[in-house]
């Protein structure tokens, strides 16, 4: 049976960006199904191929899939981003097998914001807050690395999460709100705001939930593009 392709988006494109798309992989042209969430399947409307969307109902998806690629056909799986950074990709290697798979990676959110904010990415931990209610990941990222990028759902505060480590004595970290990141018209990563705040700043603003696509890094003190980072001071007070 043929393999089941993971084709990562990458960022979206600016009208005038004359980069790479993803569109144009020989692969997804000759695409029988198409398996993605809705804002992923969005755009291939007019694709040939059955569309396969991603709901709660993973088991029936898997099934459907098995039954699919039985019969012969070439599935692609659609993931934002890079497949295997929070993506289908652990999903479906787990169900597959990763020697069923075929991954063809994109850009990551937390590479296209390390790249846009100029700063070192071996030593940034990524946490998603998706329907979380625990800081708990959060935490434990605050205390071993430089710095944290942060996955947000519409939902997420960011003056909730700049008053939680300010009670924490993490005063000194910078944070950054990223709208929206896209590729500019000369193939740069170019979010369509950025927002830049100490934590006191951030703290005052009156949360509003976002609509479109937010992403935050937590900057540590101390830290400059270029230099080696220096370990996370420890907090004032207990994280919990």
């Amino acid at each position: 049976m043929q393999p089941v392709y993971l084709l990562g988006l990458g960022l979206p494109h600016s009208a005038e960006c004359a980069g790479y798309s993803p569109s144009s992989n020989p692969i997804l042209q000759k695409a029988d199904v198409l398996v993605g969430g809705r804002a992923q399947l969005a755009p291939f409307a007019d694709h040939r191929a059955e569309k396969l969307i991603v709901t709660s109902e993973v088991e029936t998806l898997y099934r459907r899939m098995e039954s699919l690629r039985s019969e012969g056909k070439l599935l692609v799986a659609l993931c934002s981003g890079d497949p295997m950074f929070f993506g289908l990709g652990a999903r479906l290697a787990e169900r597959f097998g990763p020697e069923n798979l075929r991954l063809l990676p994109a850009l990551s959110s937390m590479q296209a914001a390390a790249s846009y904010l100029c700063l070192p990415w071996e030593n940034m931990r990524p946490v998603s807050l998706h329907g979380r209610k625990s800081m708990l990941p959060l935490a434990h990222a605050l205390m071993e690395h430089s710095h944290v990028f942060l996955l947000c759902d519409g939902e997420t505060s960011p003056p909730g999460i700049a008053a939680w480590m300010l009670e924490r004595g993490c005063s000194s970290h910078i944070m950054h709100l990223l709208d929206d990141l896209c590729l500019g018209p000369d193939g740069s990563v170019a979010p369509a705001a950025h927002t830049k705040l100490r934590l006191e700043e951030a703290a005052a603003l009156v949360h509003t939930p976002h609509k479109g696509q937010r992403v935050i890094v937590l900057q540590a003190p101390d830290t400059q593009p270029g230099r080696k980072n220096k370990r996370p001071p420890s907090p004032a007070k207990p994280f919990g």
